[in-house]
């Protein structure tokens, strides 16, 4: 062939070592080393991979490479569990002529990507299958222009450069058997580490601990490197730095809960454009020293074939696969979203290039920049540059669609949807290049059921946008309180398939072209309405009130119960005029006037939210419900239902404004100015309510119920009042201190003045309490009197108020003993009489009342009642008690010597009173008998000393004081003209009945007898029916005598007995004693002829008598005849007295009868009389 004109020309190539320092400016020298190995490893279909940091010195003795003794010290070594193919070593020596070219599915297989490792070594070297080879770009080990070399294993290869082959055996697990067998099955990369810079390739030194550096890059992005690896599941990190131990210092494993799904992906993506997608579970599980931490992941890997046209001809030109991963945390504790990354199998250097805004790693089969850091977008300098086409169509259309593919498939094994709901985006936060992929992804998912409810029935149930109503609250800024309450009410009550969303899938859905359905007021107040709130809670009620307010639209209030009363309840708004108002306050008329504790259905609960108050001010100004403004008259009417309840129907309660159920510290002042504001002196519409304030103690008040009746004052501060305090509260009544909020002088009808007035009044109020001042001490009762003492009139009411107060002091000894010394004056005052001296021993039964002080005779002048006189008190209380015997025998000779001697000159005016003392036994007889001044004799009459010796008739000392005498005589005491039959049979009586000295009991029947004879007409008196002589007839009371008379002849006998009385019937008068003297006895005294008269004594004595006196006298004659000692004018009066004694027989025998006769002469018959006698 003919040889062409001219000379060689054209692009040469530079040397190797200058274009390998080329592409390592372009590569990072960090972690992406390691990154890049593993791709390498992943593309070989390896599982494992295993990096050793080695600092062992090998021997360099024997050398094949006579000039790599450099290289036989420290390492980094990279074991993966894979093989060369011829095409991976055609393949290692060829730069920029990856076969990645040719073959979608290895990635980086020793194209640019392995170039990084000149960056830590400048002899690399590789055993694989049957050979090891060295890589020299220096060209100083095999020749000018040998830029490597390689080796087939041999073990007399090794025995024979054993120092240069050592460092391929006893190495991660590794032996020398392979040198054997002349076959290694796996992959052993070594990199010996620069020692001194290389200026033509790199002037990095890697020393030990910038290895550990490399390690330590890569443990930042362990738990995600694996992700979307196609084979490698476990990566492994070691050290031999000090010994020959390997010490594991970190591993990472992605444990695949679908491995066999995965494998028939990656199978299946031979076929071009098949589609195929596959969902796995991914547990990354880092070991670091012992440190084990997992997170799981969900993953999904999708190769699409629905493509536009022009994707389906950049995958042909580009040979590129239209591949999709992403990958989202979980069911993790993590509560932040992830920082989404770009993955090309492995992650992107962590950079803002590689971020891309989104909560997902997203993984594709992208185009990168040469230095492999980040995707290559369209530019201005490479608008039509097919690989940044492609990334563009990667994203904006196929990343929609993988996106929804895993939110969908995600939510229906996932159990918690905040998992999920993390891996949607936030629209704000995504990246320029990621954001077109956006409004597609939202228009893919609104349609897809991926929205979970919660708190209903449906618990879990996944939902479309169309089926769903979205709980927009959040976005609307409504109180997450209010928010939550009308979700639950919707879901739970209503049923209503409401979905509450993060913000950041709320923000998506809120894009979608689809109408969604809202919560709204409108749709609350529509559910409220149909399906009630008769299961809510006092403020779930509340909060749904607030947002049914939320839009305005009062009008549209109808027919809801949430508005909210005082008493805990909901009314029903209605626009219904008979549906009786409820009130709310207003700035004239505030809400402290009705307090919080308020218990009424007419009131508006004033503890709502201040912004719900200020909506409901609204509503009532527009008067399209029953809910109104508060008016003054309001607060009266209703003032009852707002106070605590336990304050009503009592008069005084207790008041703590710290306590939650009282009224607050401002609300008395408050309503006390108010009042004295709107209603003058006229609190009538607030009768009976606690708001009288009363005293405060430490944090607490007594309040009075305002009412007329309760008898209130306030106390004074100018004068002592502490025995008035005491005396009033002691009769229930109410002492106010006075508080400087309150107007006292328009309120005197409720509570008075500290004034005799004020206290007068009062006291008309105490009721039946009055009474209680009986149990008062002498103080108080001085101090009620001296007050009352002050005012200037009584009325008749005020008078009988007055008189029925126990403050005056009672008399000494009036009363009952033992018993308070103060009274009352009744209705019938017995007031004692002034300056009239009583003796101590005076008692009255009645109370009698002393005026002495001049406190009391005021009252007593103002009350116009008048003193008792002594002759009251002697006549009304002495002289009964002393009827009735309630003094002491002791006390009643006090008194009655008192009366008899003090007050004689009284007695003698007053008749009335000498009667009631005439009839009164109170003079004394004896210890033991008191009779009246009538019924006692006067014991200077020496008859009836006679009459009465030894009997209790008589006044006894000290009434025997003459003047006392005296007295006694003026009022009736008996003298013997005062005599009566009775006395003179009682006389009688005692005659025959003593057994005094015989002496005084002849003397007192003499007198008695001579009583009788001188006043015989008392004879006649009738006792019992029967006159005092029939009376006197069966009385043995007449005395005989005892020595015969002087005209008695002395021969013969005298009758004798031992008795010294007898009877009427058994005597015989002084006169006939020469006739029966010797048989019966003689009366001592002559008597008169009445008392012959009343007691039957005749001047002749009976017949039967004188006959018995004959024969005594016979018998005396008969035994005189013998008798030496009588003489003979003894003899001669014998004779001549029978003869007398005869003759009377004689006389009376002819009077007689026949029978008479009879018997005396039967009587005589036998009797030898004197001669004489017979004579005659």
């Amino acid at each position: 062939m003919e040889a062409l004109p001219g000379r060689r020309f054209g692009i040469h190539p530079p040397p190797l070592i200058t274009y390998l320092k080329d592409i390592l400016e372009k590569y990072p020298e960090g972690g992406q080393i390691i990154k890049e190995i593993i791709q390498n490893a992943d593309d070989a279909h390896a599982t494992e991979v295993k990096f050793l940091l080695d600092t062992k010195q090998h021997g360099s003795d024997s050398l094949w490479a006579p000039n790599s003794a450099e290289f036989q010290g420290a390492a980094l070594y990279c074991y993966n569990n894979a093989v060369f193919s011829e095409d991976d070593w055609n393949g290692i020596q060829s730069v920029q002529q990856s076969v990645k070219k040719e073959d979608p599915l290895r990635v980086g297989r020793f194209g640019l990507g392995f170039v990084s490792v000149y960056h830590l070594s400048d002899m690399p070297s590789v055993m694989s299958t049957d050979r090891i080879a060295f890589f020299d770009p220096f060209e100083k080990q095999f020749g000018k222009g040998e830029t490597g070399r390689e080796v087939l294993i041999d073990k007399d290869l090794f025995q024979k450069y054993h120092d240069q082959f050592s460092p391929f055996t006893n190495v991660l697990e590794i032996g020398e058997e392979h040198f054997s067998r002349k076959y290694f099955d796996g992959t052993l990369f070594r990199f010996p580490l620069r020692k001194t810079p290389s200026p033509d390739l790199s002037s990095t030194v890697f020393t030990v601990e910038r290895v550990k550096q490399l390690f330590e890059s890569f443990k930042e992005d362990a738990d995600i490197t694996l992700l979307f690896l196609k084979y490698v599941t476990h990566v492994s990190f070691y050290e031999r730095i000090s010994s020959d131990d390997e010490i594991l210092v970190f591993e990472a494993k992605n444990i695949i809960d679908s491995s066999a799904e995965r494998e028939k992906f990656l199978q299946s993506l031979s076929v071009r454009y098949g589609p195929n997608a596959y969902y796995a579970k991914h547990c990354i599980k880092t070991n670091s020293e012992g440190d084990v931490s997992t997170q799981q992941w969900f993953v999904l890997n999708s190769v699409f074939t629905d493509l536009p046209d022009r994707m389906k001809v950049l995958a042909d030109e580009l040979k590129f696969l239209p591949w999709i991963g992403l990958a989202i945390p979980f069911q993790t504790d993590k509560l932040n979203t992830i920082q989404g990354r770009v993955f090309c199998f492995l992650p992107l250097p962590s950079c803002e290039e590689s971020m891309t805004g989104l909560p997902v790693h997203i993984h594709g089969y992208f185009g990168l920049n040469d230095n492999r850091r980040s995707i290559k977008w369209p530019a201005a300098d490479q608008k039509h540059d097919p690989t940044a086409e492609w990334n563009q169509y990667l994203v904006k259309d196929l990343l929609p669609k993988a996106y929804s593919m895993l939110i969908v498939h995600a939510s229906q094994i996932s159990s918690n949807p905040k998992d999920i709901y993390r891996a949607w985006p936030t629209l704000e936060y995504v990246k320029p290049h990621f954001s077109d992929m956006t409004d597609h992804f939202i228009q893919i998912i609104s349609d897809e059921k991926v929205l979970h409810l919660h708190n209903s029935p449906d618990e879990g149930k996944l939902i479309s946008l169309y089926d769903s109503v979205l709980n927009t609250l959040k976005s609307e800024y409504i109180d997450p309180d209010v928010e939550n309450t009308v979700v639950n009410y919707l879901s739970i009550c209503c049923h209503k398939p409401v979905v509450s969303l993060p913000e950041n899938v709320m923000n998506c859905l809120l894009k979608c072209k689809h109408k969604s359905k809202r919560i709204t007021p409108t749709l609350l107040r529509d559910c409220v309405r149909t399906f009630g709130v008769t299961h809510c809670t006092r403020e779930e009620k509340n909060l749904l009130l607030k947002y049914c307010l939320h839009d305005r639209e009062f009008s549209d209030l109808y027919g809801i119960s949430l508005l909210p009363l005082a008493n805990g309840s909901h009314a029903t708004f209605s626009s219904d005029c008979h549906v009786p108002p409820v009130l709310l306050p207003t700035h004239e008329n505030p809400q402290i006037l009705l307090p919080k504790t308020a218990q009424s259905s007419h009131f508006i609960d004033i503890d709502l939210p201040s912004d719900v108050m200020a909506t409901l001010k609204e509503v009532a100004g527009e008067n399209v419900s029953q809910l109104r403004c508060m008016k003054a008259p309001d607060v009266g009417k209703f003032m009852p239902e707002v106070l605590p309840q336990e304050w009503l129907g009592q008069s005084i309660v207790e008041w703590t404004p710290t306590r939650d159920t009282h009224p607050p510290e401002e609300w008395l002042k408050t309503l006390w100015a108010w009042l004295q504001k709107n209603f003058a002196d006229d609190f009538s519409d607030f009768h009976d309510l606690p708001i009288v304030p009363i005293k405060m103690t430490g944090e607490s008040y007594q309040l009075m119920k305002l009412d007329e009746s309760i008898p209130a004052i306030y106390a004074s501060a100018d004068e002592p009042f502490s025995h008035g305090r005491s005396c009033l509260t002691r009769m229930g009544a109410v002492i106010l201190e006075k508080f400087p909020f309150l107007n006292y002088s328009v309120l005197q009808r409720y509570i008075l003045p500290p004034s005799p007035c004020g206290v007068l009044k009062l006291l008309s109020k105490c009721g039946d309490k009055l009474s209680l001042l009986d149990l008062a001490p002498s103080e108080e009762r001085y101090w009620l009197r001296h007050m009352l003492a002050g005012v200037d009139k009584l009325s008749p009411t005020e008078c009988a108020l007055v008189s029925r107060l126990p403050i005056f002091e009672k008399l000494p000894g009036s009363g009952r003993p033992n018993v308070n010394e103060f009274i009352s004056l009744g209705s019938k005052p017995c007031i004692a009489p002034l300056k009239v001296h009583l003796p101590n021993e005076i008692r009255f039964k009645q109370n009698l009342v002393t005026m002495d002080d001049l406190d009391s005779q005021r009252l007593q002048e103002l009350l116009n009642v008048t003193s008792l006189t002594v002759v009251d008190v002697v006549m009304h209380h002495i002289l009964p008690q002393i009827k009735d015997s309630e003094y002491l025998p002791v006390e009643v000779d006090t008194v009655m010597i008192w009366i008899l001697t003090d007050l004689s000159t009284v007695i003698d005016k007053n008749q009335e009173l000498i009667s009631s003392l005439k009839s009164l036994p109170f003079v004394k007889c004896n210890d033991c008998k008191r009779v009246s001044p009538a019924d006692a004799f006067d014991p200077d009459d020496e008859v009836l000393k006679i009459l009465f010796e030894g009997e209790d008739v008589f006044p006894q000392s000290p009434f025997t004081n003459p003047e006392v005498l005296t007295m006694l005589r003026k009022l009736g005491l008996k003298k013997q003209s005062d005599l009566i039959a009775s006395d003179l049979l009682t006389i009688a009586t005692l005659c025959e009945s003593c057994d005094s000295n015989e002496f005084y009991k002849v003397l007192k029947a003499s007198t008695l007898l001579k009583y009788i004879n001188s006043n015989s007409s008392l004879l006649s008196d009738k006792l019992d029916g029967k006159t005092l002589a029939e009376h006197l007839m069966r009385k043995m009371w007449i005395p005989s005598l005892k020595t015969r008379p002087p005209n008695y002849p002395c021969m013969i006998p005298w009758y004798e007995d031992a008795r010294l009385l007898y009877s009427p019937p058994e005597v015989f008068p002084l006169d006939t004693s020469k006739l029966v003297g010797a048989v019966k006895p003689v009366i001592k005294d002559d008597v008169c002829d009445n008392l012959r008269e009343y007691f039957k004594w005749q001047k002749t004595p009976p017949l039967e008598v004188l006959v018995e006196q004959l024969h005594v006298t016979v018998d005396t004659w008969d035994r005189g005849k013998t008798n030496t000692h009588i003489n003979s004018n003894q003899t001669q009066q014998v004779e001549a007295y029978t003869c007398d004694l005869y003759i009377s027989i004689q006389t009376l025998y002819q009077k007689c009868s026949f029978s008479d006769q009879k018997k005396m002469i039967e009587c005589l018959d036998g009797l030898q009389f004197p001669m004489a006698l017979e004579r005659r």
